[in-house]
């Protein structure tokens, strides 16, 4: 199948901190890895490219739309799904992204198809030999359909470590920055937060404690970064002191040279101060 992942161009209006923080969609790229070695996937970054998406899709022909999405997203996401639709009402459109694990009952709407409240790499696939095969769509963990009504399964998950193919944004990445690092790269060693603040959502999202990623995992995504700065989006990353010294360690043995940012709690920096 032929697979155009979006993510939506900016709101004007809106006030966000994207000028100083705008980093690679990592979500799509993690789908691009998925779904990359069984159909031809493209990422199309609307942030840089201001196009129109209906004349795209009528150019290009793609037989899946993958729209995603952040909170100021919604409505933009239902315009595009339904401009899409318009044009060809035989495309499939999904939306997926931060919303839909917060309020997927936001994307239930005549233009979009699927609903991906979290995703793995066995509801996608699921998902995708469904869709190839032209049949009816089950019922999918993590996955609300039109055509069932955007009933859900009932079974509660969260989106999987997926290692993310930075290959399909090579055209972008010059533009990606954090805090005046740019060009910059993102990646995320852990996932979830013991700290649980209130006023934060990724937590909720990812978990209530942290889950490390294997370190050879974490690594050889470092070595593939071909950009002089990484931001690590770990929700705490010096939570874990040595965690650090392991990285570190590998760091300076294979003389790899990066800027490093992350972010770092206060207790964890009282906790590790040896490190």
């Amino acid at each position: 199948m032929k697979i155009l992942l979006v993510r939506p161009p900016r709101i004007k209006k809106a006030i966000t901190i994207g000028e100083f923080m705008f980093c690679e969609p990592l979500g799509l790229e993690c789908l691009y890895a998925v779904l990359s070695p069984d159909h031809d996937v493209r990422i199309l970054d609307m942030m840089i490219e201001e196009t129109d998406i209906a004349a795209e899709c009528l150019e290009w022909r793609p037989d899946v739309l993958g729209l995603t999405s952040l909170c100021v997203d919604v409505p933009n996401v239902i315009r595009l799904a339904r401009e899409v639709k318009a044009a060809n009402p035989e495309i499939i459109i999904l939306a997926g992204g931060t919303q839909t694990f917060v309020e997927p009952s936001a994307f239930h709407d005549e233009a979009i198809d699927h609903v991906l409240q979290y995703t793995t790499t066995a509801n996608l696939q699921a998902l995708f030999a469904s869709l190839s095969e032209g049949g009816p769509v089950p019922m999918i963990e993590g996955i609300e359909s039109r055509e069932n009504g955007f009933r859900s399964t009932g079974v509660h998950g969260r989106n999987e470590y997926i290692v993310p193919d930075i290959s399909c944004t090579k055209g972008y990445r010059r533009h990606y920055s954090y805090f005046g690092f740019k060009p910059c790269a993102i990646i995320q060693t852990s996932q979830g937060c013991s700290k649980q603040c209130r006023f934060c959502l990724r937590w909720r999202i990812e978990g209530g404690h942290e889950v490390p990623q294997d370190m050879d995992v974490v690594f050889s995504q470092i070595q593939r970064v071909p950009e002089p700065s990484i931001m690590i989006l770990d929700n705490d990353f010096l939570c874990d002191g040595g965690r650090i010294d392991a990285l570190c360690d590998r760091l300076e043995k294979h003389s790899v040279r990066k800027n490093f940012l992350c972010y770092g709690s206060v207790c964890s920096i009282q906790k590790n101060r040896e490190q």
